[in-house]
């Protein structure tokens, strides 16, 4: 029972290609996932935090899963959280959490410039589809973008993680 209670659901976007290693025959894919947390701070100034956390996927490590999984690919990851010790090169002992991940859901790209895509004049969509028409909402401010940091270090990863 106590293992039910290790689920987690993370949306973000890749920080990096996903990377497949193999260790003992078995393959396991790897990759960093940010997710963003935006809010007004006391001025009304908007602020955002980006959390980057590591991801190992070793459910079916296909190199067709591999090769959709670049860099800024907006994905939902529902796994468990996990830890484990690393010894960095100074003789440091950290503890590296990560995400084992047991579902990987690729998501839309966000389209820039526009809110919600809804129509905005509640008239008929020129498109006929057999969904509802989406309701539309008020305009909300622009948050600002976020800021990614190219360089990735993956020294986090190591034989030690992957099981």
């Amino acid at each position: 029972m106590a293992s039910d209670l290790n689920v987690n659901h993370i949306e973000g976007i890749l920080g990096i290609d996903a990377i497949k290693r193999e260790n003992g025959g078995r393959a396991s894919i790897f990759f960093t996932l940010g997710s963003q947390r935006s809010w007004k701070d006391k001025d009304g100034e908007w602020q955002n935090r980006m959390t980057w956390v590591p991801v190992v996927y070793s459910k079916s490590a296909s190199d067709n899963l591999v090769a959709v999984l670049t860099k800024l690919t907006r994905v939902r990851v529902t796994g468990a959280l996990e830890s484990y010790e690393k010894e960095t090169d100074d003789g440091k002992k950290n503890t590296v959490v990560q995400i084992r991940a047991e579902n990987i859901e690729l998501l839309p790209r966000r389209v820039k410039g526009g809110d919600d895509g809804g129509s905005g004049g509640g008239g008929k969509s020129a498109s006929r589809s057999s969904r509802p028409q989406r309701q539309t909402r008020p305009t909300r401010r622009r948050q600002p973008e976020p800021e990614y940091d190219d360089e990735e270090d993956d020294s986090f990863w190591t034989e030690d993680g992957d099981e």
